[in-house]
């Protein structure tokens, strides 16, 4: 039996020579998967924090904020060097999904 042919986009490399890093030594589908959750938490994060500051829950703020933050530090090296429309539309759908995480999670803690 033949192989599947492989996308090259799962090979990782690098025309320097130099080992790839990050979410780029990941096969595709897996990069994709990580890059949708990076997204949902960051979002999640976000929508919940909007509602703990509409509802005046300033320890739940203060705590939610520095989570976002660094969250935010530590993706920032990473959604940004995509050129893949995919990679956008993925980025896209996990900060959709985060969103509506983020509500109905704070609303369930704060009941």
């Amino acid at each position: 039996m033949a192989d599947a042919p492989v996308d090259e986009r799962d090979r990782p490399s690098q025309e320097d020579g130099r080992v790839p890093t990050g979410l780029g030594c990941l096969p595709r589908s897996l990069r994709l998967m990580q890059l949708a959750a990076r997204a949902a938490a960051q979002t999640s994060l976000i929508t919940a924090n909007t509602y703990q500051v509409a509802h005046g829950h300033l320890l739940g703020v203060f705590v939610v904020g520095c989570a976002i933050s660094w969250l935010w530090w530590a993706n920032a090296g990473h959604a940004g060097r995509s050129t893949d429309r995919l990679d956008g539309l993925v980025y896209g759908a996990g900060a959709g999904l985060g969103s509506v995480l983020g509500v109905v999670g704070a609303e369930w803690f704060y009941r």
